[in-house]
């Protein structure tokens, strides 16, 4: 292909001090969009972005301040998606401690067995297991987690059952009757682990 010979014609052309110049004033961009990427990242998009932002220019015709813009607005929507992916990944794992965590401590959630760490319990129908909410707190954060970032997840994705309270707030636990009397726990679904 013609591409890539011409590009570099094109770029050998402009010479490094111009190229310099341009990948700086990119990657200052870049850095002052990125929320915490690090530098090899921000470096890579920088280069995309310039790469994308000469091509236009040479090869289609678009305007210098134009094409700059449309680059710079690519560079932010990767960000914007690598972040949101990272959201995800983060939350994901952290369901699945919370699964994992559940399942390695099942004797802490049967009331028929004595332990001295009691965490919640399971109900009859072992449709759903009622966590304490501050064990599932400790645990989170005690994994790197953020067990408010967690719960919201877990809610938004019904792993968990929220409830409106008298103010119009959603609470991430329920009350529930228990050793004669109302306490509050996360109501976790451990009938969705099974479709997941």
């Amino acid at each position: 292909g013609w591409a890539g010979p011409a590009y570099i014609a094109k770029v050998l052309e402009l010479g490094k001090q111009k190229i310099v110049g341009a990948y700086e004033r990119m990657q200052k961009y870049v850095r002052e969009v990125s929320v915490g990427k690090n530098g090899a990242y921000i470096a890579g998009i920088s280069a995309v972005a310039l790469a994308d932002a000469m091509i236009d220019v040479w090869f289609f015709g678009g305007s210098q301040t134009a094409s700059w813009e449309r680059a710079k607005s690519m560079a932010a929507n990767i960000l914007h998606d690598q972040i949101e992916n990272n959201a995800t990944n983060v939350n994901e794992n952290a369901l699945q401690f919370v699964i994992d965590w559940v399942i390695s401590n099942e004797a802490n959630f049967d009331s028929s067995v004595a332990v001295s760490n009691r965490l919640g319990f399971i109900s009859d129908d072992r449709k759903f297991v009622y966590i304490l909410p501050s064990e599932l707190g400790k645990a989170l954060e005690k994994a790197g987690y953020s067990s408010r970032k967690t719960l919201r997840y877990m809610a938004e994705r019904n792993f968990i059952t929220p409830e409106i309270d008298r103010n119009g707030k959603k609470a991430y636990s329920v009350r529930q009757w228990v050793d004669k009397r109302t306490s509050r726990f996360v109501k976790f679904h451990l009938d969705m682990i099974s479709e997941m």
